[in-house]
């Protein structure tokens, strides 16, 4: 098909495409190129829960790696697909090179809206892992102990989150956009802890005109309500 037909094929790469292991697979056997990101951008670990010691696929929330991933992107276009085309989408790369800077610019200054010991980041899973490092919070918890979507919490889980919130004095958690209320009755109906639960665009963006229309207005959302959940009132 049209993946073993093409001249590069871009991945994220760190395990996060796991159901397309065997298509990525087969392609590298036709002679194509896979370039999987995530390995050229000083990827971190996930340093807590079911995946620590694993590679962290979700470079993404830092936009100083992002900014890494076009270079390498633009370079492997370049090497692949040939000069002709690493010429003509050279203004686009030099413009979208900006963007991302004066978006890691802008998150830095809402970062710093937030006092440094109010920084303490509860997510739905660890995926803020690289926007924590980049950016100066400390992840407290995660409910979802894995790096996945795809588990359960368990009682045992909700309440060691509920001990750690509680003893940080963390007034919101985080969730994806696909499931934040299903998180905040969970944890108020199991573990009797009242606290808010805003969403995130952690995984999927919203159409066009949305709020997460595309990456750089998903970031600067996501950082503006990470802002308003996290400064005290």
């Amino acid at each position: 098909g049209a993946m073993e037909d093409a001249d590069l094929i871009i991945g994220n790469g760190l395990g996060l495409e796991e159901g397309l292991s065997a298509n990525l697979d087969n392609a590298r056997s036709e002679g194509v190129r896979v370039l999987e990101v995530g390995e050229h951008i000083d990827p971190l670990e996930y340093t807590s829960g079911g995946s620590a010691g694993t590679p962290d696929p979700h470079f993404w929330t830092d936009p100083a790696r992002m900014v890494a991933a076009v270079d390498v992107i633009t370079s492997a276009l370049g090497e692949e697909v040939g000069d002709d085309l690493a010429e003509a989408i050279e203004p686009s790369v030099t413009s979208y090179r900006g963007q991302l800077d004066d978006l890691d610019a802008e998150i830095e200054e809402i970062a710093e809206s937030i006092p440094a010991e109010n920084r303490k980041l509860v997510t739905n899973h660890h995926v803020f892992g690289y926007f924590a490092k980049r950016f100066d919070f400390e992840v407290i918890g995660a409910v979802l102990p894995s790096g996945t979507t795809l588990a359960s919490p368990s009682a045992a889980d909700l309440e060691e989150l509920a001990r750690t919130v509680e003893d940080a004095g963390v007034p919101t958690i985080f969730a994806d956009s696909s499931q934040p209320q299903k998180l905040a009755e969970a944890l108020s109906d199991e573990v009797d802890l009242d606290v808010e639960v805003t969403a995130l665009f952690s995984e999927s963006l919203t159409e066009a005109d949305g709020e997460a229309g595309t990456y750089i207005d998903m970031q600067r959302t996501n950082a503006q309500a990470i802002a308003d959940g996290l400064v005290p009132r």
